[in-house]
């Protein structure tokens, strides 16, 4: 281990400082993995989770989801 500590004061800081570098780019490299995990989760669990959300509000929902189509002859409810 002595072989590669540099003896001079420039060698030393210049170690350290790379050290310190390759540490902080180890971090960087963990925090971009765990969150493109949890985009990736998000992007997958998204849909179901908006679907069953719509279908509940449409269950909840009170009245029809659209109104009733008018007749093929062109006749409104009035004329009946």
């Amino acid at each position: 281990m002595k072989r590669f500590w540099p003896t001079s004061l420039p060698g030393q800081i210049a170690l350290l400082v790379a050290v310190a570098l390759f540490v902080a780019q180890a971090l960087n490299f963990g925090l971009l993995l765990r969150e493109r995990r949890a985009f990736r989760f998000a992007e997958i669990t998204l849909p179901a989770v908006t679907r069953l959300i719509d279908a509940a509000e449409r269950r909840i929902a009170p009245g029809p989801a659209s109104p009733m189509p008018a007749r093929a002859t062109g006749c409104a409810e009035s004329d009946w």
